[in-house]
């Protein structure tokens, strides 16, 4: 091959995956847009762009993972990720216990993970997220679930005289 030819064969696939890039990037922060927009009337107490999906524990190690958007609000946890769309919903009340770890279902990224195990009928899980701020997200859901624990632990009539 002549090296004029395979300069152009270079650039030309150069051109290609910016192009590719550029477009995915563009379609990420389109989904990331619309994710957010479904919490317009929510107050939404934390989120992150970019969680890495580790999984779900009793789904073993073979799932797909990937990264989307993480929503915490006052009644739920709610995570979608980007491709394939993929919804985990996690009602507040179901969730047990909020945690750091290195390793999920047989998965590891070399930094802490934030575990949340949780009550799905009789069954009790995990689910990991990869976030950038792991103390941040589990002290925000421990203050969340505790003063949730709380409140359903106030006799009816106490409650509307603390209103």
């Amino acid at each position: 091959m002549k090296p004029i030819l395979i300069l152009w064969l270079w650039t030309g696939l150069a051109l290609y995956g910016t192009l590719c890039i550029i477009l995915f990037r563009v379609y990420i922060r389109k989904r990331s847009t619309e994710i957010v927009r479904r919490f317009d009337d929510t107050i939404i107490l934390s989120s992150v762009v970019g969680a890495n999906f580790l999984g779900i524990e009793s789904k073993g190690p073979w799932q797909m993972r990937g990264n989307g958007v993480l929503v915490l609000t006052s009644k739920e946890l709610y995570f979608e990720m980007w491709v394939p769309k993929r919804i985990i919903k996690l009602p507040l009340s179901a969730v047990k216990e909020v945690a750091s770890a290195f390793t999920h279902a047989g998965k590891s990224k070399g930094v802490p993970l934030l575990k949340v195990r949780f009550q799905d009928d009789d069954v009790e899980d995990v689910v990991a997220w990869l976030v950038d701020d792991v103390a941040h997200w589990k002290r925000v859901l421990e203050d969340v679930i505790n003063i949730r624990f709380v409140e359903t632990r106030i006799h009816p009539m106490l409650k509307w005289h603390l209103c």
